[in-house]
């Protein structure tokens, strides 16, 4: 789990649809690099690469391996 002590849940539907053009969801990761490197590996695709927020870290953004839109922050 990416949040400690998170409450979340993954749902499939025939009416629901991966989508790119959505809400992007961020979510905080240790080691930036190492989750851009697994998105590709696991079939996905960087759009955003890592890029610099100052003093707040560093953010990218990826296509899943399903079409979703997904960003990632962390410090390093």
């Amino acid at each position: 789990s990416f949040l400690p002590n998170g409450i979340g849940a993954i749902t499939s539907s025939e009416h629901i649809r991966p989508d790119g053009n959505g809400i992007t969801v961020y979510v905080h990761v240790d080691d930036l690099e190492t989750a851009l490197m697994k998105v590709t590996e696991g079939g996905g695709q960087v759009i955003v690469p890592k890029s610099p927020l100052g003093e707040d870290g560093f953010f990218a953004v990826v296509f899943d391996s399903e079409g979703n839109r997904v960003g990632f922050h962390s410090q390093s």
